[in-house]
């Protein structure tokens, strides 16, 4: 009796000890799988960059956050109208650097004018080349609306005033400083989420409030592209 007593005790014991050395490789796989998926979440953390929401409300073109910027270069020509006015067409060559801030988030949910309300800052200068050759310097601050559509494609219309100086002169002007007055249309086509190809059309006016005459104005069509960038 006491032999098989003794065997039967050997024998639990080895199943014993076996379960045991089973259950701490298995812990150890585990703990090591642990701290590889840590790793691994962490490491994805690390790399995967956080979602913008300092710009867009929503997706591309849902509209933008309020406190937006802006800061875009266009260049373009300009075609000359003797109307208004004016007794000559003036044509212009100008290159313009725009800064804008969000004043709004999106306004007029629901409804087909969605979008937001945008101030800008601005600079335009370049050349007259016809009739003759002359200078044109200008700044300007102006409102624009983004209409937020949904797509990569976002029209805005916007209005303006300002002043600087030309040297374009008579018959059409008498001084070298100038108001501007303008407004118009364009569209960003954002090609990624923070950047688009620019495209507008504007009317643009140039007189002297009759501070001086002769005060007959200069008035030109806008047709302008480039490059803006939002952050």
């Amino acid at each position: 009796m006491g032999k098989w007593l003794s065997w039967f005790l050997v024998l639990v014991a080895g199943i014993g000890f076996g379960s045991l050395r089973s259950n701490a490789a298995d812990t150890g796989v585990s703990a090591g799988e642990n701290e590889i998926r840590l790793r691994q979440d962490s490491n994805s953390q690390l790399t995967s960059p956080p979602p913008d929401k300092s710009l867009w409300a929503g997706d591309v073109g849902d509209g933008f956050q309020r406190g937006a910027h802006e800061l875009g270069l266009t260049a373009g020509f300009g075609l000359g109208m003797a109307a208004f006015g004016s007794s000559q067409a003036h044509d212009l060559a100008l290159g313009t650097l725009n800064y804008g801030w969000m004043l709004t988030g999106v306004l007029g949910e629901d409804h087909w004018y969605r979008g937001n309300v945008e101030l800008l800052g601005q600079v335009f200068g370049g050349e007259q080349v016809n009739p003759r050759r002359a200078w044109v310097a200008e700044g300007a601050a102006l409102l624009r609306y983004n209409f937020a559509t949904g797509t990569p494609c976002v029209p805005f219309a916007q209005l303006g005033a300002g002043a600087g100086g030309t040297d374009i002169g008579g018959p059409d002007l008498s001084t070298t400083f100038e108001f501007n007055v303008q407004g118009g249309l364009g569209v960003h086509y954002f090609f990624r989420r923070n950047a688009a190809l620019t495209f507008q059309y504007r009317l643009l006016h140039l007189s002297n409030a009759r501070i001086r005459s002769p005060n007959l104005g200069v008035n030109v069509n806008m047709f302008e592209a480039g490059v803006s960038w939002f952050f």
